[in-house]
């Protein structure tokens, strides 16, 4: 039994890696209230149970670092909130990872954080599953490429930053477009416009191809780029009005 005297509760009680005189210094001690130090401890199986706060000088580390493969978990039985820094609404966090995945949220706010890949890895995934609704306020800011999954094809929609920022896509896009004019007598070209994709293509088409839903002429498709084409009608050498109306598939 150790003494719990009151005049005496930090007094050195039990102690190891020191000598008698030295005992307050001790790696391991055990004082007459209770409290204990102790360093560099290994703990093997069993699991810690603290009912209150638990501080930590620098890092926690999960399972071992070569070979690990098992995802480990921190799990948070209540309401959770991790803050990066000091004070009430934290300052800079840092996540390194080659992916983050939430699953089974609803209605996550977000509010003045700042998601970046700084390369330490050559690619970042970042996903939101089972129909998570997300709600940003103020300006999401993003600096990179990103892929948006679901919107055809897994990863096909992504946000290229660069020349002024711009969604690119490289699914297939149907749209609507038609043209018309008086065909002025000419066997070329009577009437044209310019259709522009709705999001930007990450190549460039090898084809368009049209469906009629009513016209006297027939499309022809030329100038084919990642933005859209052109689209015009011939006269056919009729001085009347000349049109096409119908569907591109690109």
């Amino acid at each position: 039994m150790v003494d719990g005297d009151p005049e005496h509760y930090q007094s050195v009680r039990i102690w190891a890696g020191e000598s008698l005189e030295n005992r307050e210094l001790a790696p391991f001690r055990v004082q007459a209230n209770g409290t204990v130090y102790m360093s560099n401890a290994i703990i093997l199986g069993g699991s810690i149970s603290i009912s209150e706060d638990a501080y930590i000088g620098n890092n926690l580390y999960l399972g071992y670092y070569e070979g690990a493969s098992a995802i480990k978990s921190i799990v948070f039985n209540d309401m959770a909130k991790i803050i990066g820094g000091v004070g009430q609404f934290g300052g800079d966090m840092e996540i390194i990872a080659d992916e983050i995945t939430w699953f089974q949220l609803d209605n996550n706010l977000a509010y003045g954080w700042t998601f970046k890949n700084y390369g330490y890895y050559p690619k970042v995934k970042f996903t939101v599953e089972n129909g998570v609704e997300s709600e940003f306020y103020d300006t999401v800011r993003l600096f990179a490429p990103f892929s948006i999954n679901g919107v055809g094809a897994p990863g096909n929609t992504w946000y290229n930053a660069g020349s002024g920022g711009h969604f690119m896509t490289s699914n297939v896009e149907e749209g609507f477009c038609g043209v018309g004019g008086m065909g002025g007598g000419t066997t070329g070209a009577c009437a044209g416009v310019g259709v522009n994709f709705r999001t930007v293509k990450g190549y460039v088409p090898s084809s368009v191809s049209t469906v009629t839903i009513a016209g006297n002429a027939t499309p022809q498709i030329i100038t084919i780029t990642r933005n859209g084409f052109w689209l015009y009608i011939e006269g056919g050498g009729s001085a009347l009005f000349r049109f096409w109306r119908g569907t591109y598939s690109a």
